[in-house]
């Protein structure tokens, strides 16, 4: 089969929606051991990402197994009538010992790992959690699989800040010690096209439907 006739798959990739953790002030990291759902401002941008999809044709969803993901797909659903199938791989980064501390608090009393790991932050772990690296290790396998199987469609992905940064600057081919510099606003969107089994990012962390919501933000990650 020629290069032409294999039919490319388009993958619409999310953050999920913001949750409390990621309104407070300090911003405190929210890997795998926080799983609440969304904030009331996180179902408003989850809403506003679901009327900007609304026209796109999308034939499946996936999303992380954490509950402020799940909410996210199915609020991004519901025009499409589409259940969103849970895809475990794509479950945040785990941070670690560091789960629900502010940075300040981290470069206070954890401050030989925090310069450790602000020095490659793509490469070092997070204390007794993963790196970027082991993070694209598990998800981008299970992305060129599902991209197989629907070959020729558009599907929804939604997932994580760690998730997100990780794969798009190995798609990028960038450092991955620079993917902490990729913004990723609550249910900003990217769009990647596969084609036999290649990857590349159209759009990176569109947020212009956001505009008139009270954003979330986060520093690091």
């Amino acid at each position: 089969m020629s290069d032409d006739s294999h039919p490319s798959t388009t993958i619409y990739l999310l953050r999920h929606g913001a949750t409390a953790a990621n309104l407070m002030k300090p911003y405190i990291l929210q890997g795998r051991g926080i799983n609440k759902g969304l904030a009331e401002v996180g179902i408003q941008q989850a809403q506003a990402a679901r009327d900007f999809l609304k026209s796109t044709r999308l034939d499946a969803a996936y999303c992380s197994p954490m509950v402020r993901a799940c909410e996210t797909a199915n609020i991004i659903c519901q025009p499409h009538q589409l259940s969103p199938l849970v895809l475990h791989e794509l479950i945040e980064g785990d941070v670690g010992d560091w789960e629900g501390l502010s940075w300040d608090i981290i470069r206070r009393d954890h401050a030989e790992n925090c310069q450790k790991y602000l020095a490659q932050p793509g490469t070092c772990p997070y204390p007794n959690g993963e790196s970027y690296v082991d993070v694209v290790e598990r998800v981008l396998p299970a992305l060129s699989r599902i991209s197989e199987r629907h070959a020729g469609q558009n599907l929804l992905v939604v997932a994580h800040n760690i998730v997100n940064r990780a794969l798009l600057a190995t798609i990028m081919r960038m450092n991955i010690n620079d993917a902490k510099d990729l913004k990723q606003s609550n249910c900003g969107i990217n769009v990647l096209k596969v084609k036999n089994g290649k990857f590349e990012v159209l759009t990176v962390n569109a947020a212009f439907h956001l505009d008139t919501i009270t954003p979330a933000t986060s520093v690091i990650g």
